[in-house]
């Protein structure tokens, strides 16, 4: 791409070309070499929403590569006030996965204030598990099961999270949540 940069087409197209491109290089782990496509994009060609989303993108492959750090800094550059509510719910899921795996959980929990949805859920679970606070860890992935056990049927997914359950009671020395 860097040798025959200038047969890129100009505008969205060349953008669009580039994105696409950037998508291929996550499928083959080329990971740094999309994270670099990606944040030249956010930083010198994109605005408004599409900077948003793009650089909810980035930080999908900076948090893919274990660099944290380096996702939350695209989640912050690319902020933008006015984008639709699946992008801001996926940036918001994603700043708070960044900042949980810094060790920064309380401001992850913080992000993560007043968003009822699963994956808030999820991320809310997660953070508690990681901090070995385990009868809040038991407590969200309850709420995550509820659904499926009122139904008593559990896909695969669910059957791990049961398990996670289980040892988050048992880590917690909840007998009557074990029972």
């Amino acid at each position: 791409y860097y040798e025959f940069r200038e047969l890129t087409p100009a505008g969205q197209d060349g953008d669009e070309m580039i994105r696409i491109l950037s998508d291929r290089l996550v499928t083959v782990d080329l990971l740094e070499q999309a994270a670099e496509l990606l944040d030249h994009q956010v930083k010198f060609r994109l605005r408004g929403e599409k900077k948003a989303d793009v650089g909810a993108k980035l930080a999908v492959v900076y948090l893919l590569n274990q660099e944290p750090k380096e996702a939350l800094r695209a989640i912050r550059m690319s902020r933008y006030p006015r984008v639709d509510a699946a992008i801001a719910g996926e940036r918001r899921h994603l700043e708070a996965r960044s900042l949980a795996e810094i060790q920064r959980r309380s401001e992850a929990r913080k992000v993560l204030e007043g968003d009822a949805s699963e994956a808030a859920e999820q991320m809310r679970a997660d953070v508690y598990w990681q901090a070995k606070e385990w009868s809040s860890a038991a407590q969200h992935i309850e709420g995550l099961l509820e659904r499926s056990l009122r139904d008593n049927e559990l896909l695969p997914s669910e059957r791990f999270q049961v398990m996670r359950l289980a040892v988050a009671l048992a880590l917690a020395k909840d007998r009557r949540g074990l029972d």
